[in-house]
């Protein structure tokens, strides 16, 4: 998997460092895997660096679970 490094600044917080890279304040949990060290708190202290990870995007609709009638041509 390959991770984007992000320098905390006061102020940030886990959800969002989620909200800004991943777009969802709730996914929280891939961060914090991806950085085991650091402790989970209500704040981050300034100037760690976060390891961010990078999903590749997925389709939104898969169209091979639609009817023939319904894929695009």
């Amino acid at each position: 998997m390959e991770y984007t490094a992000h320098i905390t600044k006061a102020g940030d917080t886990w959800d969002y460092l989620a909200y800004i890279y991943l777009g969802d304040a709730l996914n929280i949990t891939p961060i914090i895997e991806a950085n085991p060290l650091v402790a989970i708190r209500t704040e981050l202290n300034e100037g760690i660096t976060i390891y961010i990870p990078i999903f590749d995007p997925q389709p939104l609709l898969d169209y091979n679970n639609l009817p023939p009638w319904k894929r695009p041509q």
